[in-house]
């Protein structure tokens, strides 16, 4: 369909650009995957869960099928998934735990991308970003939710695996591990400082003076 406007145009006599016709098609691409990409994750099954709150240890009950709605990397869909519920009151939607779009209207994808840009520039700006290059548009405050929902969720790895790293005995050390041989190797590196703190050092520059201190980095490595 694209395509046979864009000939009509240019049979008319319009001025058509390469930008327009790229991202035309670009367009196309895109509804045409994203309808797939719904069709195929709509299609996955999932099976009828055991109730975490409760002790029945039986399958909770098919209460039938629910939409949500998605944005992807190939732009907003929807997508259906199985509903089911306890008798203790209790819901799931298991498929959305499976596809890690629990909470959120977001995939993993998407995710990922706007959390990269938001990394490197403003949230508003990150969306502008992420319209023009992906052709997707989040606005500036869920890129600012994404961004920092993704943050923490780095920080909670981070700490965690501190905390398993000095979690020996109480002692808050880690573990002594006998290293048969280990090398230390070491260099040094300029590191830029306030002025005062180079007063009366030689360095580098053409007048004589230094605008670095220097900083020694060591590197272990067991044998």
């Amino acid at each position: 369909m694209f395509a046979s406007r864009v000939a009509a145009r240019l049979e008319s006599g319009d001025t058509v650009t390469l930008l327009e016709i790229e991202k035309g098609f670009r367009d196309a691409a895109l509804r045409g995957g994203n309808i797939l990409f719904a069709k195929f994750l709509s299609e996955i099954r999932d099976t009828a869960p055991v109730c975490p709150e409760c002790a029945t240890q039986k399958p909770m009950e098919d209460l039938g099928v629910r939409s949500k709605s998605i944005v992807s990397l190939l732009g907003e869909g929807t997508i259906t998934r199985k509903y089911y519920g306890c008798g203790c009151g209790n819901h799931m939607l298991p498929k959305d735990e499976l596809l890690d779009i629990g909470g959120t209207s977001y995939t993993p994808g998407v995710r990922r991308v706007v959390s990269q840009l938001a990394a490197c520039d403003s949230f508003e700006r990150s969306s502008e970003m992420l319209e023009e290059v992906c052709g997707i548009y989040v606005s500036g405050k869920d890129t600012e939710r994404i961004a920092e929902a993704v943050g923490a969720a780095i920080e909670a790895e981070n700490a965690k695996q501190i905390a398993e790293a000095f979690s020996l005995s109480g002692t808050g050390l880690p573990a002594v591990i006998h290293i048969p041989i280990m090398y230390i190797e070491f260099d040094g590196t300029g590191v830029p400082v306030m002025k005062r703190e180079t007063s009366g050092r030689k360095g580098k520059q053409e007048d004589g003076t230094a605008k670095t201190r220097e900083a020694k980095l060591d590197l272990l490595r067991e044998s």
